[in-house]
């Protein structure tokens, strides 16, 4: 009888041969897509003579009399007979070839993907069993470099910039320091039709790879229209061509890998990035936010896994072990440290990170990318200046505004005159039905500069050459970067432009001002629709705008106005006790609180003021009810020292007892007596 155990692995045999023969039913769709997706080499002269001779040397071996021969493949170029070459990994070494073969047959020279046996003599063999040889100066020893990276779509981990890779470069794989950036930068340059392409598009600039020893970057190299191996010609007026292949390079070709060939300058701004950004916010040419550039670099991305979804960005490799490779080099990120040993998911997950092209040289002790953080302040508007109806649109602007909310008491104002501030009105001169829309109005005109401090209380006087329609208790902006390369940590501006520029306005006389507060078109209190004084009504010119609506110029009102000082001197100053000075009083009047004969006070000046001006004037102490005097300044920052030893007695007030108050207390700077108004200080608080 039959075997039943021998039939039923018959059985089995034939299911899972039909099982294969399912599975692999699709190889022409398969051949379809790769002949799609893979590009045969240009291996014509003219494409070869535009790229530098790399020949990948596989074995090694002398022959009697002849000399030694290094058998390999012709990565790109060409190599004629009695052309040197040479050795970069070993102290650019330099041989003249003296015979070529090809299968056993003589050749006068090979190309690129030719298999090719090289003879040169005055070669040792054992110096090299595997490497590579080049046309001299082609392949430099680098430290690091600027790459053009993408992430590759199936690897699930983040990049954070500061993350250590592997790093597969030519036939190296060495650990390097990795740093991501530019990628608002990128999308920007390659919406506007700019550089990229995958090589293939518009005159682009590759700079060269430098040797570290000149610390200098060669002339950047331009490269013709499809240079590379983008879809399409991105230029304007270029013609619709197939790309230029033929590239490759050590380690692989970054053209086909859909990597473009972009620009570098160490000078350029760049957005700080914690890591790689897959998702950006979106554009007018983005709807959902990815990158757009992708559309413009050939969208081949099947080699490198890449995916159309996910930007370009720009990356400093770090090599914690130096390199040879030629310029647009393809690198390789991966995690091959992974831990792999715990789950059969994690064994499957894909390591290879990032694909890029290598487009300028970087030396970490040397260069610096410049990298900046946004950042914003945030106040208030508190009061407005005089109005004005501009004539060249007939809006009422105001040229003068007072901020809060912006600075500290005790901030010194000195340090942030000049700087802009913006409001979220005048956004191009847009007509809102009170006036004519002017064709010079531009989205600069709601920019303004700090001109100084107003008051002791932090406030900021702001002038607009342009005139703002803001309003009181609209938010007023104070925008700046802060550079991660910056020492002194400053806040830059001078990225901004130039200011807007100045647009003349008269005027409003003072029964147009007093017929707008009517009407309800300002805002409440004095600085509402018009209500702030005039700026200058002591002189004889101010009196005649004011009356016949002459055109006055849009400049700012002198800080030394007298109103304002009449104002200062008029009032109650309000500070605090910041310290104590001198040994406790024997006798105090305060029960067992100890009393000092001197207190500092801050709060009632700002740095700018002389307080020798004010010396002598009163001060009290709200919880105390002492009465103390001015003697002086105390330091730079406008405190001032107050005596509680000599003081005379006004009202109900206690004197020549000390001061039992604390530090924090409250106190006030009382405004001159009548008699001695005359002599009153005339500076600004």
């Amino acid at each position: 009888g039959r075997d039943p155990s021998n039939s039923n692995n018959n059985n089995n045999n034939n299911q899972e041969q039909q099982q294969q023969q399912i599975q692999t039913s699709n190889i022409g769709g398969l051949l379809e897509i790769l002949q799609s997706k893979l590009r045969p080499p240009d291996r014509s002269h003219s494409a070869a003579e535009e790229n530098a001779f790399h020949f990948a040397v596989d074995h090694c071996f002398p022959i009697r009399g002849q000399g030694t021969v290094l058998t390999g493949t012709c990565l790109s170029g060409t190599l004629k007979l009695n052309e040197s070459v040479e050795f970069p990994t070993l102290g650019k070494m330099t041989r003249k070839v003296k015979s070529m073969q090809m299968f056993r047959r003589k050749v006068a020279g090979i190309r690129q993907g030719d298999r090719a046996g090289i003879c040169v003599s005055n070669f040792d063999p054992k110096l090299m069993e595997r490497g590579v040889a080049s046309s001299p100066g082609s392949v430099r020893l680098i430290h690091g470099a600027v790459a053009v990276v993408r992430k590759v779509r199936y690897y699930r981990g983040e990049l954070r910039s500061g993350g250590k890779f592997h790093v597969s470069v030519g036939h190296t794989t060495v650990m390097a320091t990795v740093n991501f950036f530019g990628a608002r930068e990128i999308r920007d340059r390659m919406k506007n039709g700019g550089e990229g392409g995958g090589g293939g598009g518009a005159s682009t600039l590759e700079p060269e790879l430098t040797s570290e020893a000149t610390g200098k970057g060669a002339s950047p190299k331009k490269k013709g229209k499809g240079g590379g191996g983008g879809d399409k010609s991105n230029g304007s007026n270029s013609k619709q061509t197939e790309p230029r292949s033929g590239a490759t390079m050590l380690g692989g070709d970054a053209d086909l890998a859909g990597l473009p060939r972009l620009k570098f300058d160490f000078s350029d701004d760049f957005l700080h990035q914690d890591g790689y950004i897959e998702s950006l916010p979106p554009t007018d040419d983005s709807e959902d936010g990815h990158d757009v550039s992708t559309k413009k670099s050939g969208g081949n991305n099947n080699n490198n896994g890449g995916g159309d979804d996910l930007p370009l960005h720009f990356a400093t490799l770090s090599f914690q072990t130096p390199v040879y490779c030629p310029q647009n080099s393809l690198v390789i990120g991966s995690r091959l440290d992974a831990d792999v040993a715990h789950s059969a998911a994690a064994a499957s997950a894909c390591r290879l990170a990032f694909s890029g092209r290598l487009v300028h040289p970087f030396v970490p002790e040397r260069d610096a990318v410049r990298t900046y953080a946004e950042k914003e302040r945030t106040g208030t508007v508190c009061r407005l200046g005089d109005p004005y109806r501009r004539d060249d649109d007939g809006r009422v602007v105001r040229y003068e505004v007072y901020g809060t909310d912006l600075f500290k008491r005790e901030t010194n104002m000195s340090a942030f005159v000049g700087m802009r501030v913006s409001t979220d009105r005048d956004g191009g001169g847009a007509d809102d039905g009170g006036g004519k829309s002017s064709s010079s109005s531009s989205t600069k005109d709601g920019t303004g500069i700090i001109q100084s401090g107003f008051g002791t209380s932090g406030k900021f006087r702001c002038h607009f050459p342009a005139g703002t329609e803001v309003r009181e208790g609209e938010p007023l902006r104070l925008k700046f970067r802060r550079y991660a390369d910056d020492a002194e940590k400053a806040m830059r501006q001078d990225y901004m432009g130039d200011m807007p520029e100045g647009r003349v306005g008269t005027r409003l006389a003072e029964k147009e001002k007093k017929k707008k507060k009517k009407g309800g078109g300002g805002g409440k209190g004095k600085g509402g629709g018009g209500g702030a004084p005039p700026a200058k009504e002591g002189t004889a010119k101010a009196k005649a705008a004011a009356q016949a609506d002459t055109p006055v110029a849009a400049a700012p009102p002198s800080s030394s106005s007298s109103s304002e000082s009449d104002k200062t001197t008029k009032t109650t100053l309000e500070g605090e006790i910041s310290a104590l000075k001198g040994d406790p009083l024997p006798s105090s009047s305060s029960g067992g609180t100890k009393a000092h004969p001197v207190v500092v006070v801050s709060g009632f000046f700002t740095p700018d003021i002389n307080v020798k001006s004010y010396a002598g004037r009163n001060v009290v102490i709200p919880s105390t009810g002492e009465v103390g005097i001015v003697l002086g300044p105390f330091g730079k920052a406008g405190k001032c020292k107050v005596s509680f030893e000599k003081a005379a007695a006004e009202g109900d007030g206690k004197s020549g007892g000390g001061c039992s108050g604390k530090v924090g207390d409250k106190a006030e700077l009382m405004p001159p007596s009548p008699s001695s108004s005359s002599s009153s200080p005339s500076s600004t608080a």
